[in-house]
């Protein structure tokens, strides 16, 4: 037994050990002390400050943070780590891992577990979206997302290089404003083992097409790599200045192929790549991890930040919150139309071009079909 002295926010026991309570609501009193653990109480309900501040402080004390508390709507910080730290790649890369407790863990209140019948009525009277969320502890995805159900970060998130010896494809969606919310967006893949690798990503805005392409051809592999291009067909249109495919003509030596493809054709096109196949367990595509790494002392961001928001796998990089490629809905949720919005596309269009001009509208490629056949979270 711990024997201990109490008194008010303070617990000091014999041990040594001191446990002290802080209120979130006055950051100045998180900022005193650097303990070795901190347990944020309902972190939900905290702001995005109250984690960057405790974060902060266990630093010092190379110290442990745990964040408890319920899943609160699809979007949010708490949201956003949830998902995050579910992923293998993920839970590398920040030394961190969410761990879900599903409302029936707790056999105390529910002996039947799962198969309660407390938990059966709830889930007869709930959604299965709900209920995944609620009590459960599942994530909710963003409401409305183009490919919601067929993107997942755990799966289609992975550390990727460039592979020496096969060819580059090069996709470009253009785009400039940060008004109109657009965004210069450059994919850049390769096909490893029938798999679809997006290794390189530029996602700009405020940036001209020579500025963009600068960007692109300073990535150590440009120089020695054998490369294709493909381009919205907008792209040969000269607008009283030279067209898109010109100017990357011009800058690169690279031929970007002007491809036209219907919103449709290139919502199946990539739903069939991000399908695992059942067989090897593979998704058809896979994308290089958002990440933020330290460059020459500077913080930056590397990797797929801009199609996997778009996808729904992390946050706009520009914002720091959710601009997801959707459908538009009604108050009740449900779909309106048949097109998605013209939003928050920009990557995802860009990957649409290409491989609709490498491998046209076909279901597989063609590389897939020679294959053998072989920190801590807490929610509930």
């Amino acid at each position: 037994m711990l024997a201990a002295c109490v008194c008010g926010s303070e617990v000091c026991s014999h041990d040594r050990i001191t446990v002290r309570t802080k209120s979130a609501k006055d950051l100045e009193t998180l900022a005193m002390e650097a303990p070795r653990y901190i347990l944020v109480s309902e972190g939900a309900q905290a702001s995005v400050e109250v984690l960057w501040k405790c974060e902060e402080r266990i630093m010092r004390s190379d110290g442990v943070l745990r964040l408890v508390g319920t899943l609160e709507g699809p979007v949010g910080w708490y949201v956003d780590l949830a998902v995050r730290w579910e992923a293998p790649a993920f839970q590398e890369e920040d030394d961190a891992e969410t761990v879900r407790l599903p409302t029936y863990a707790n056999l105390a209140k529910f002996p039947g577990g799962k198969d309660d019948p407390k938990i059966a009525d709830f889930r007869k009277r709930m959604s299965a979206e709900r209920f995944a969320e609620r009590i459960e502890g599942v994530a909710a995805k963003p409401r409305g997302g183009v490919f919601a159900h067929e993107f997942d970060a755990r799966v289609h998130f992975q550390r990727l290089e460039y592979v020496p010896g096969h060819i580059v494809h090069v996709s470009a969606d253009p785009g400039y404003s940060r008004l109109t919310e657009s965004a210069y967006a450059v994919v850049c893949w390769q096909v490893i083992e029938g798999q679809v690798r997006v290794f390189h990503e530029v996602y700009e805005q405020e940036m001209l097409a020579p500025q963009v392409i600068e960007k692109v051809m300073r990535a150590p592999w440009w120089a020695n790599a054998e490369k294709r291009g493909a381009i919205d067909v907008a792209g040969k249109q000269h607008q009283m200045m030279p067209s898109q495919v010109e100017v990357w003509l011009e800058e690169s030596g690279l031929f970007m192929q002007p491809q036209a493809v219907g919103i449709t054709e290139g919502i199946e096109r990539l739903r069939v790549l991000l399908r695992v196949d059942p067989v090897t367990g593979r998704p058809g595509v896979v994308f290089d991890l958002p990440r933020v790494e330290s460059v020459a002392g500077v913080e930056k961001k590397v990797g797929c930040w801009g199609i996997g928001s778009e996808l729904g796998g992390c946050v706009n990089p520009f914002t720091d919150d959710a601009r997801v490629y959707s459908w538009a809905h009604g108050a009740d949720g449900s779909v309106l139309g048949d097109t998605p919005r013209d939003r928050y596309n920009h990557s995802v269009k860009a990957f649409y071009y290409c491989i609709v001009a490498e491998y046209g509208h076909a279901r597989e490629l063609p590389q897939r079909a020679g294959l053998a056949r072989k920190a801590v979270l807490t929610y509930w």
